[in-house]
């Protein structure tokens, strides 16, 4: 059997409003072996509680930037806010989510996310964001031990990258830790302390060769399968 695994969606304004999300992250589940459910951009706690209680694994996707309002920082004016709609569903669902101790998957804004409804902030614009965006492709180096560094076999990788936000080492949210930075300080991934596999990488893995989504995303499937 399929294990069911929900998806966040996206909402945008320009014309008529719509949601949506890339097929990448849709095939690269079904390749892994699950079941992708869509979750619409909802702000109905108690249907979103339905439904999230019906996945068996979650993957938080990647989009524009998180509203600093909802870490209580001013906003930085290289922020580009994603659709309130979307934002506040988003923070719904990540509490229902981490409430169930379902496996998680966080992509790119994914990621922050887990960090902010764990209660951490963002770097608002990197140093140097322009090594970072745009497809760029670095390295990042695995913290020994990690879940990453066993899902890929590996102490160091190489990346594609498409954010100017990350992270905020100083602001970690709770039962977080560090697992991967780029080589200039940047955090590019975030794993529980704990044995529940929540995981969060800064990349886009869902846009990279099979092998390597397959492994990641392969992981969650896994998790999900009880595995």
């Amino acid at each position: 059997m399929r294990p069911t695994i929900g998806i966040n969606m996206d909402v945008t304004a320009d014309g008529w409003p719509r949601m949506s999300l890339p097929t990448d992250y849709v095939d690269a589940v079904l390749e892994a072996g699950g079941r992708p459910r869509l979750l619409t951009c909802v702000e109905d706690e108690p249907l979103l509680r339905g439904e999230v209680d019906g996945v068996d694994a979650f993957l938080f996707v990647g989009g524009a930037d998180y509203p600093a309002s909802i870490y209580g920082e001013p906003t930085h004016p290289e922020a580009k806010a994603m659709h309130g709609r979307r934002a506040a569903v988003d923070m719904i669902l990540a509490r229902l989510v981490l409430r169930r101790a379902v496996p998680v998957l966080g992509i790119c804004g994914g990621c922050q996310l887990l960090n902010i409804a764990t209660g951490g902030k963002l770097v608002q614009h990197l140093d140097r964001a322009e090594a970072h965006a745009g497809g760029q492709r670095h390295e990042v180096a695995f913290s020994a031990g990690s879940r990453l560094a066993r899902i890929f076999g590996a102490a160091r990788i190489a990346v594609n990258s498409f954010h100017h936000q990350a992270v905020d080492p100083a602001a970690l949210g709770r039962d977080l830790a560090i697992t991967a930075r780029a080589d200039d300080g940047t955090v590019e991934s975030v794993e529980s302390t704990g044995t529940r596999f929540l995981v969060g990488v800064q990349w886009h893995p869902e846009r990279l060769d099979g092998a390597h989504r397959g492994r990641i995303i392969g992981a969650l499937i896994a998790a999900a399968r009880g595995g």
